[in-house]
């Protein structure tokens, strides 16, 4: 009999009541995903925005001649991200004045009068003003989409070595600047330059959000929504809850990307399919989500909430959830844009039979919230903790050779154990029915902890845990999982 779903979905500010309904069905078995998936793809009512790959940096990522990212590079003052002044040189080093062309591109007057703009070559070799007595120089350009992509190379003194901060990739153009918490504002005489394959001020401007050149305008303001999204910057403070890479639906009202379904897909099942993709948020421009329905990766959680804005429905009796809201409802509180992600991560809970002890994402525990009901991965199955979280989709910045996959075994007794994919412990053979829980990685990266197969020197259980169980032998390490930031 399906459970109601209350304490599965992390937050949600308290606007509106979801409901959904959970078995103890297992997670199916796909292979590693690493690049996106095609609109119309991703199961369970996917299909918006061709499920692009988004990315926590605003402006971009590590660049390794500096050991540091765009974001973090030093802006025009302490309260904003980098960007360039508009009195420059061109390629003759002639001054030159530059500005935004309320679009989606460059446009210049040059010393002798005339005016260029988007991808005319005489922008190559064209110099800004940097923060810090820096510079930025054009070095190649091309009209790629709908917008010029700028190939850009930056130096942090008047004689300081050049390098690339998109590292080849080009980069798109904006008016203005962004502050530290993620506004863009129309600032006089600045230029904001993001990296396409790792800034989502660039990447907006691929999914065809383009902010304009007027501030607060309808453009301006989608684009600022779809950057408050691409970078899961719940608390609308600049602070990303994601990974580079995880795939998204995109849905808006505004007929840039498509319309969202009529009503958001019902989580049926639990663990949640590997593929399918469910309602996250709803998002506004300069304010925290309007509609949280769970983290995209529960591993980065929100900490403090959002100050107190963003209660979480687990913890606070007054909190809601939002699924069952539809997005014109949603729209009328102020939202501009919708997504859906697929559950990245997913706990794993220990559980008991007898002498048996098992970990595992399958089944779910009473937890804080006693109005959920649990339910356990096999039956008669006691909840005994949680602990670390299992990968279950592998984002596209991840590749597949540095994550393993883990394989729920069982044996003739019906003891259960996570073991290596194609590798069951003595004894043990692989369910029959969607055996694959999750991957984890192969190496220690920051943020993991060891994942270990452990057996009872009496009993002989075995059970593969990130904590040490007492009085169990350590057998071997099967890789690292998720832990909570």
């Amino acid at each position: 009999m399906p459970i109601h779903l209350r304490s599965l979905l992390p937050l949600a500010v308290p606007l509106a009541l979801a409901l959904g309904c959970v078995d103890a069905a297992a997670p199916d078995d796909i292979p590693i995903e690493t690049t996106p998936t095609a609109a119309g793809g991703s199961g369970g009512g996917g299909g918006g925005g061709s499920n692009p790959d988004q990315s926590p940096y605003l402006l971009g990522d590590d660049i390794a001649a500096l050991g540091a990212t765009f974001d973090q590079m030093a802006g025009f003052d302490a309260t904003h991200h980098y960007a360039v002044g508009v009195n420059g040189r061109d390629g003759a080093n002639n001054a030159a004045t530059f500005a935004f062309d309320g679009q989606a591109a460059l446009r210049a007057t040059g010393a002798n009068g005339l005016v260029h703009s988007g991808v005319d070559n005489w922008f190559v070799g064209a110099r800004l003003p940097a923060p810090g007595g820096g510079e930025l120089k054009i070095v190649a350009l091309a009209l790629d989409g709908k917008a010029p992509s700028y190939t850009i190379n930056i130096r942090l003194t008047g004689t300081g070595a050049w390098f690339d901060p998109c590292e080849g990739a080009g980069a798109r153009v904006l008016g203005g600047s962004f502050t530290r918490t993620g506004v863009h504002e129309a600032t006089p005489g600045r230029l904001t330059f993001g990296c396409r394959l790792t800034g989502v001020s660039a990447k907006c401007i691929d999914w065809d959000y383009l902010p304009g050149g007027v501030a607060g305008s309808a453009p301006w303001n989608l684009h600022q929504a779809c950057t408050r999204m691409g970078r899961a910057d719940i608390c609308a403070d600049g602070v990303s809850h994601t990974r580079s890479g995880t795939t998204i639906d995109i849905y808006d009202l505004s007929g840039v990307s498509p319309a969202p379904p009529t009503a958001w897909p019902e989580l049926v099942s639990w663990p949640p399919s590997h593929s399918e993709f469910f309602f996250e948020a709803a998002w506004r421009p300069n304010a925290p989500a309007l509609c949280l329905s769970r983290m995209r990766w529960q591993s980065l959680p929100l900490g403090t909430q959002c100050n107190g804005s963003m209660p979480d429905p687990r913890l606070e009796s007054t909190a809601l959830f939002c699924d069952h809201q539809s997005a014109t409802d949603l729209a009328a509180h102020g939202a501009l844009v919708f997504n859906m992600s697929r559950y990245n991560d997913l706990q794993l809970d220990t559980w008991a039979l007898g002498d048996d002890r098992v970990a595992t994402v399958r089944g779910y525990n009473n937890g804080v919230n006693t109005e959920f009901v649990g339910t356990p991965p096999f039956p008669d199955y006691v909840w005994m903790g949680g602990e670390a979280l299992l990968l279950r989709s592998i984002p596209a910045s991840v590749a597949p050779t540095d994550v393993v996959q883990v394989t729920m075994y069982e044996n003739a007794s019906g003891d259960h154990v996570l073991g290596l994919t194609g590798a069951p412990p003595l004894g043990f053979s692989a369910l029959t029915t969607n055996p694959v829980e999750g991957w984890l990685f192969k190496q220690w990266r920051a943020g993991t902890t060891a994942f270990k197969l452990f057996r009872h020197p009496v009993t002989r259980d075995q059970i593969s845990t990130a904590a040490v169980p007492a009085e169990y032998e350590e057998v071997q390490t099967l890789g690292y999982a998720l832990i909570s930031q």
